[in-house]
């Protein structure tokens, strides 16, 4: 069972951070034809547990790439 999650408050600025680093990885690559963010980050409860859990300190980034095969 996960442990209890404390939420980051300003979850806008959270995602606005997220979404200006996944752009620097994905701004020369051509083949990437669409980025899909989902789980926490999405759904407004990213943050740190109350302790690790499976080596984690808290929210990751759950990211799907669609890319272009001919690229």
């Amino acid at each position: 069972m996960k442990p209890n999650k404390i939420i980051y408050e300003d979850q806008q600025a959270v995602w606005k951070e997220a979404e200006q680093f996944l752009l620097t990885l994905i701004k020369d690559k051509s083949a990437v034809k669409k980025a899909i963010v989902w789980a926490s980050l999405a759904e407004g409860t990213f943050g740190l547990y109350e302790e690790e859990y499976q080596g984690m300190e808290g929210s990751d980034i759950d990211l799907v790439l669609l890319m272009d095969e001919k690229d």
